[in-house]
């Protein structure tokens, strides 16, 4: 049973890598196979169920991981019941009978959750945080700047594992920051969302000084490079790419993201699918502005 794991496992990665638009979600068909063989629905969700309950046997022995990060349990929870809430804010902002009331209640979890995440942040040790090393002046305001210069500070971690885990709670994070925006037009009460805007802020600045970390072959010679003006960067490791690309895909998403900094993410994507040969990334950096009101919901 391990074996057929590790080979579903394996197979959906290959069709991510590998995808194009004929071809754009054969990796759905593996993670099928995953939930069959972990006796579970076809969803992320049930699968961060199943590693967070110790389910199932099969998964044991295949993939151990060493983290500096704590309270691994919490986090598991934390990323459940915010995909819970999502899912929930789309069934009830779709019923346009939904009372004002239930809006506000929903508004009200989404803030309160949002504010645990933010605990678990401040919780974690200093060794386990991004650590900056480093800027990239401000030039052309009005300008899309190259893959890994956008204006601000760039950031490095202890491994890529901890970078992802940063990312996906910080996507996480600011899928909740939109929700609360949304039903704050909705309920339109005058409500200051001050407080998820300086979120959101943080937030965006913390994805987007962690691009150069994953992508970079070098990256204190990415930095050097950029001292020099030489802004080309060499391509690291292609898992860099694959375990960035669907954080960042949810910031292009959003509409309150600034129009610079969503282009800005898309060229990124682009990047990773050019120079790391991974077609899910170029698929997703052709969304057009168009289609952002569809679902995503970190769903690969």
């Amino acid at each position: 049973m391990a074996e057929s794991l590790m080979i579903a496992i394996l197979l959906g990665l290959y069709e991510m890598i590998t995808a194009g638009e004929a071809h754009h979600g054969y990796h759905t068909a593996h993670a099928g196979g995953v939930a069959a063989i972990l006796c579970i629905r076809n969803s992320p969700l049930d699968l961060l169920a199943a590693v967070r309950g110790g389910l199932p046997l099969a998964w044991n022995g295949i993939v151990r991981v060493r983290t500096a990060l704590s309270s691994s349990i919490l986090t598991h929870d934390l990323l459940i019941r915010s995909s819970v809430l999502l899912e929930r804010a789309d069934v009830m902002l779709a019923n346009s009978r939904d009372e004002l009331s239930n809006l506000r209640i929903l508004r009200y979890e989404a803030r309160a959750l949002n504010r645990e995440l933010v605990t678990w942040q401040d919780a974690q040790v200093d060794h386990s945080k991004h650590t900056a090393i480093g800027c990239v002046n401000h030039g052309e305001t009005n300008l899309v700047p190259a893959t890994g210069l956008w204006p601000g500070r760039i950031d490095t971690y202890s491994d890529l594992y901890v970078a992802t885990v940063w990312n996906t709670i910080r996507a996480v994070q600011l899928l909740l920051v939109d929700l609360v925006l949304n039903l704050s037009k909705a309920v339109n009460d005058n409500q200051d969302d001050a407080r998820e805007q300086l979120d959101a802020h943080r937030l965006l600045q913390d994805i987007v000084s962690s691009i150069p970390y994953h992508l970079a072959e070098d990256l204190h010679g990415f930095l050097r490079d950029v001292d020099e003006k030489l802004n080309v960067m060499q391509p690291g490791r292609d898992v860099g790419g694959l375990l960035l690309m669907h954080p960042i895909y949810v910031v292009s998403k959003l509409l309150f993201v600034p129009p610079l900094m969503r282009e800005y993410i898309r060229g990124c994507l682009a990047w990773i699918g050019e120079s790391m040969g991974i077609g899910q990334a170029s698929l997703f950096a052709k969304v057009s502005i168009s289609m952002l009101n569809l679902v995503f919901r970190l769903r690969p």
